[in-house]
């Protein structure tokens, strides 16, 4: 059996759940939050099963899906002054994170390392002209992320054990 294949089994059952949590009132999240889940969940699985043998679009692919999942969450949950100032920026640098899980994947390959640097720069000034949130700002809305939110840390390491169980037995 196809590793993706128990991976869009989980995810669709998530979403099931998730959305019928949401209508009978036992969750409080919103649509956009469920779809950030949703994406984090998909994009970990996939880099997960594709990092270490050479599929690099679909690295490419599971690591914007699990970034995008990030921004979903982000908007989600803390207040931006004006998020659509945000949009190229964050496509700048989740091409670069991307870029860089390239490089992860594969040492040699100096070009997605200089992608990487390259957006990664550009992202940052960019984001520094549009005065979106500022370095400090955006690492204390990590810090509170990550005190807020460990409990997903503890569901995305269930996840990974779940499909490296399905990967060795099938």
């Amino acid at each position: 059996m196809n590793i993706r294949q128990p991976i869009i089994i989980y995810l669709l059952t998530f979403l099931a759940i998730s959305i019928i949590f949401k209508i009978f009132g036992i969750i409080n999240a919103g649509t956009a939050e469920i779809f950030g889940y949703a994406c984090i969940f998909y994009g970990t699985s996939v880099v997960y099963t594709s990092f270490g043998k050479k599929q690099k679009k679909i690295l490419f692919i599971g690591s914007s899906v699990f970034l995008i999942g990030i921004i979903l969450f982000l908007l989600s949950n803390f207040e931006f002054a004006n998020p659509s100032r945000l949009v190229f920026p964050v496509i700048i640098l989740i091409s670069a994170i991307s870029a860089f899980m390239l490089f992860l994947e594969d040492r040699e390959d100096r070009y997605a390392l200089f992608s990487s640097i390259t957006l990664l720069a550009a992202g940052i000034i960019l984001t520094l002209i549009t005065g979106a949130p500022n370095f400090p700002a955006f690492i204390n809305a990590l810090a509170n992320i990550l005190l807020k939110y460990w409990v997903v840390l503890l569901i995305a390491a269930g996840i990974i054990f779940l499909i490296s169980r399905d990967s060795r037995s099938g």
